[in-house]
């Protein structure tokens, strides 16, 4: 699911995406497994793993352009005491 966070905004967008990426894994996966005559369950974990890693470096990459632009990700400040 934290892939898939980092790619959309909203819990509709999350679930699609993640069951867009564990399919794709599972396939590219298979794929790998039979092209490369290795098992397939460690050929689709590896798939994901590296699917995940894409992700986290996509986020990377663009919290770094976001901040190089001046544009801040709103966040979310519990009130505080006294208010």
């Amino acid at each position: 699911m934290r892939a898939a966070r980092t790619l959309a905004h909203t819990p509709e967008q999350i679930a699609l995406i993640a069951i867009l990426i564990a399919t794709l894994s599972g396939a590219l996966g298979l794929y790998r497994s039979l092209w490369l005559d290795i098992p397939a369950g460690p050929s689709i974990v590896t798939v994901a793993a590296f699917t995940f890693l894409g992700c986290l470096a996509f986020d990377a990459v663009a919290q770094q352009l976001s901040r190089s632009r001046g544009v801040r990700r709103s966040v979310a400040h519990a009130p505080e005491d006294g208010a």
